[in-house]
């Protein structure tokens, strides 16, 4: 029997983005950007999505297109699952961290492990620490450079495995502690390793999402 060759993955190509994300938001030279003022700038446009990088700027993030979006919700639904069995919590794009470096960010998915959850919620949507795990899903207006250096600083933060996952391309980078970034074309399957005990993630199922 000849064994018949599968077919090479086309790349998805891209909606047009308005315009190159982040953007920033200039602020008063003078002003402060205290956690406080950042919450309420938040709550006062939730139509937008803010994040604040560690040297105190305020960056307007662009919203994803429908593959994207449509990858991301996939990828909920199969850490949800997961989370079930282990406890702890998951949290979309619409949940922030205060990090360490002063930094504020809302990864497209994350998970808090049961012991980190105590009083360090703000009670207000964000968490004063770094998840256990998180996943970013490059939109059509973020480049790769741009994200790698985001993925970085997760992991700077003290996030213990974090994957940046591209639906246009269909490749994945596998950010550790140690510092090592594992690249992988149209992986068929991803583990959360011993960071995530049991959570696998079915990859032609999300690549199947286009």
């Amino acid at each position: 029997m000849v064994a018949q060759r599968q077919p090479e993955a086309v790349p998805v190509e891209a909606e047009p983005a308005l315009y190159d994300d982040p953007q920033p938001i200039r602020l008063p030279p003078d002003w402060e950007l205290t956690d406080e003022r950042f919450l309420e700038i938040a709550h006062l446009n939730p139509d937008q999505m803010i994040e604040r990088t560690p040297d105190g700027r305020l960056h307007l993030m662009t919203w994803p297109d429908r593959l994207s979006e449509h990858v991301g919700a996939q990828l909920i639904m199969f850490v949800g699952f997961w989370r079930m069995a282990v406890g702890g919590e998951v949290r979309t794009g619409t949940g922030g961290y205060f990090l360490p470096d002063r930094s504020s960010s809302a990864p497209d998915v994350s998970w808090v492990a049961p012991e980190q959850i105590d009083s360090r919620s703000s009670g207000r949507g964000q968490f004063y620490l770094a998840p256990r795990f998180i996943i970013e899903v490059r939109s059509p207006s973020q480049t790769i450079p741009a994200q790698q250096s985001k993925m970085r600083r997760w992991i700077d933060n003290g996030v213990q495995l974090a994957w940046l996952i591209d639906p246009y391309d269909q490749q994945v980078w596998i950010y550790r502690p140690d510092g090592s970034v594992e690249q992988l074309d149209r992986p068929n399957q991803l583990s959360g390793e011993d960071v995530c005990p049991g959570l696998t993630i079915d990859m032609n199922q999300i690549w199947q999402a286009d």
